[in-house]
């Protein structure tokens, strides 16, 4: 929900985002590097616990594919099973 104390278009950060030092992100992709190995590393591992490799997996298909978007299933009155986390932000925003 929106903030009482903000007039409507009044952003709480009109700063906008902090910039990532050029040799932060430089640091942050040689870590996704080393982590995607890691995760294939993992993933190819038969003699690795399942659980393990399972979560590779899917941090793999969230990085390569992007995370699919959550599923809520309900019932409201009857009327609404299945919806998505999305539509519920936007009925909450308005």
């Amino acid at each position: 929900m929106a903030n009482p104390n903000w007039k409507p278009g009044q952003s709480g950060n009109p700063g906008g985002r902090p910039k990532i030092p050029d040799e932060v992100k430089k640091l942050l992709a040689e870590g996704a590097d080393k982590a995607i190995r890691f995760w294939l590393d993992t993933l190819g591992n038969e003699e690795a616990n399942m659980t393990h490799r399972l979560t590779a997996a899917e941090k793999l298909a969230a990085y390569g594919f992007g995370k699919p978007k959550e599923i809520i299933d309900m019932d409201i009155d009857g009327k609404v099973t299945g919806i998505t986390i999305e539509v519920v932000r936007k009925l909450d925003a308005e």
